[in-house]
Order: structure tokens, then C-alpha cells, then sequence
């Protein structure tokens, strides 16, 4: 039973990698609007082909997990993080428990750190 468990979590994440993944170059889901900072935020990651690289990760890690060929290590790289992963609280307590990396480099930027 867990490993049907396993089987199952497996794939899903597995088609939604690859879903967002392929959609980052053929872009068949409607895009979000964005307003401010997060507009300009993700124009200039676009520009910089930041996003091409994102889409290649997922894709491969997408694959990798279907195909049940280095799984491990592509869920481990996919949650190892970047600009969604979290940072220890040990670092910066908090309430939260948790922040991003961006918060906390925001929060050190205007703490003059």
C-alpha cells in the first residue's frame, strides 16, 4: 500500500513538472497579470533567460520522475529551492517560521546588513 502511495505522489508530481515545465516554452496555459515590482521582477528574469533554464529543470526532472530514471536526485534538486525554496528560521527568527530568499535578502537590504 505505500508504495502504491509513493507511485502515485510520484506521478502527479511528475505530470505537473512537466505541464509547467513545457509550458514555459509553448505556452498553452493563460498567463497571470502582474503589476509593479513583480512585473519588473519577471521581465528581467525572462530577459536574462532565467525562465528557459527553470522550464529545461522541470522538464528534465518531469521526466526523470515518469520515468522513474534518477527520480531521487531530481526531487532533490527540485527541493533544494531558489527564489521559492525557504530559508532556516535560525537565521532570521521569525514568527513565521520560514521566510524566502527574497524576503530575507529584502529584509537584510533594508536592515542596512
Amino acid at each position: 500500500m505505500k508504495s502504491k502511495i509513493f507511485l502515485v505522489v510520484r506521478l502527479l508530481f511528475a505530470i505537473i513538472l512537466l505541464v509547467f515545465g513545457i509550458n514555459k516554452f509553448v505556452e498553452f496555459l493563460p498567463p497571470f497579470e502582474l503589476e509593479g515590482s513583480a512585473l519588473n521582477y519577471f521581465t528581467a528574469l525572462a530577459e536574462s533567460k532565467t525562465l528557459d533554464l527553470v522550464g529545461v529543470v522541470e522538464t528534465v526532472a518531469g521526466l526523470s520522475l515518469l520515468l522513474n530514471k534518477y527520480g531521487a536526485l531530481w526531487a532533490g534538486i527540485m527541493m533544494s529551492g531558489g527564489e521559492r525554496g525557504t530559508f532556516p528560521c535560525y537565521v532570521r527568527p521569525s514568527k513565521h517560521r520560514s521566510c524566502t530568499w527574497f524576503a530575507y535578502l529584502e529584509h537584510r537590504r533594508s536592515c542596512g546588513i
